[in-house]
């Protein structure tokens, strides 16, 4: 094939991918919900999803266990308020993910500075829970979160201290 002859073919192809995104661009803002020009980055793409992932937003309760009663961390516990009840790490607070997602503003009820380390935990490895809780908490302006690894379950597990309801 000449090159003469592979030129009329390589302009159609770009204005009919010309013409296919003007036309993509104009029904998307016609449509009622326009889709994003830019995706904003999510907080689950963060979050370990597989074992050779690099967890950068988890903590292990080793790294855990010499923060508790820091002034500047706070433990949020998502699971629901009768599995807090029954125990729960020292003065965390509880905060069940279904509740959450039933009123967002909810965490406007909590007032951590934005330098605060914010731990999250459920009962084990319930990624999908802290993805949906720590997109609310990156939505309200606190950024500053982790994810405990293993959850409440590991931890009870290893022996560290549990709080009932009532004890504090």
């Amino acid at each position: 094939m000449e090159l003469g002859s592979f030129r009329p073919i390589m302009w159609r192809t770009l204005i009919l991918f010309g013409i296919g995104g003007l036309l993509g661009m104009g029904i998307n803002l016609v449509r009622g919900t326009p889709l994003p020009w830019v995706a904003e980055p999510r907080f689950s793409d963060l979050l370990e999803t597989s074992p050779g992932d690099t967890p950068l937003p988890v903590i292990s309760i080793d790294e855990i266990a010499p923060l508790l009663g820091q002034p500047d961390v706070v433990f949020v516990d998502i699971r629901a308020p009768g599995a807090y009840a029954a125990g729960h790490l020292p003065n965390a607070v509880s905060l069940p993910a279904a509740r959450l997602a039933a009123d967002p503003s909810r965490i406007r009820d909590f007032l951590f500075p934005p330098e605060w380390l914010v731990v999250l935990y459920g009962e084990g490895e319930d990624l999908e829970a802290a993805r949906r809780v720590a997109q609310r908490f990156l939505e309200s302006g606190i950024t500053h979160l982790r994810w405990m690894s293993g959850g409440f379950a590991a931890w009870q597990a290893r022996g560290f201290p549990v709080t009932r309801e009532g004890e504090g």
